[in-house]
């Protein structure tokens, strides 16, 4: 749930979210060293652990064309253009409690990210909430500024578009199961 990879016309590059502890504590040697172990290309790597060390990253094969690297100074947000296409990996607050925070992050920090020309657009990560119904189990509790976001830029949701309405969730506790992990 926390390492997403992907590989677009053979490019090479997942993200990282949230209980990024160790990379924090082990520096960038050694999380080098882990993902060449995990796979068989080299890689670079931007890195964004934020204030509290729970942050975001996105991981990327060496050699591809990087033209502007950004984070958000909480870790909740990494961007980077690769080879014309704009990625950012985002980790949203979590939790009914946060709920405010995480509309507020969507309405008036992520906006900043879509400033600049991007070919391509792929915007993935913990979004921690969701758009319908279907993609929770319990009480329904959309996130009003997420489907703003979606039909505004428009964004296609990767899940939906591959798997059609068959539903598998995310994030399971107790009674209730959503899928709050997205990309598109």
């Amino acid at each position: 749930r926390h390492l997403l990879f992907f590989n677009i016309e053979t490019k090479y590059f997942c993200f990282f979210n949230k209980y990024f502890q160790f990379f924090c504590y082990i520096k960038n040697k050694i999380f080098s060293r882990f993902l060449a172990h995990k796979n068989p290309f080299p890689n670079d790597f931007i890195a964004n652990p934020g204030e509290q060390q729970l942050g975001t990253a996105i991981v990327y094969r060496s050699g591809m064309t990087t033209k502007l690297q950004e984070t958000h100074p909480s870790g909740r947000l990494t961007a980077i253009n690769l080879n014309d296409t704009h990625f950012i990996n985002v980790y949203l607050p979590s939790g009914s409690n946060k709920r405010h925070e995480r509309e507020h992050f969507i309405n008036t920090q992520l906006p900043f990210f879509f400033r600049h020309r991007y070919h391509r657009l792929i915007i993935g990560g913990d979004f921690n909430c969701v758009l319908s119904a279907k993609d929770q189990k319990g009480t329904y509790n959309p996130s009003p500024a997420l489907q703003h976001l979606v039909q505004d830029l428009p964004l296609v949701d990767s899940w939906e578009l591959l798997n059609g309405t068959h539903v598998e969730f995310t994030f399971c506790r107790n009674n209730s199961a959503s899928r709050i992990d997205r990309i598109y």
